[in-house]
């Protein structure tokens, strides 16, 4: 669990420092994730994950944060 909290703590300050908007696209997730692109588009595709797509691919910033942090919680 402590690990966990660790990633999702470093994943907030890598998202605060670079200023990113409150809208990420697939670009955005990838970086953050580090996966390339195509494993990335690949999250529009799941159930479960609160992206939308409209004319491009793209996520509340929030909604992406707490997914994420409900997928690392499943892992552990």
């Amino acid at each position: 669990m402590e690990k966990t909290i660790t990633l999702l703590e470093e994943i907030k300050e890598l998202l605060e420092k670079q200023n990113r908007p409150k809208i990420l696209f697939v670009k955005d997730v990838a970086e953050i994730m580090g996966i390339n692109l195509n494993k990335a588009n690949e999250l529009w595709h799941r159930k479960d994950f609160p992206g939308i797509n409209i004319g491009q691919k793209k996520v509340e910033q929030e909604a992406f944060k707490k997914w994420l942090q409900e997928r690392r919680e499943e892992n552990d």
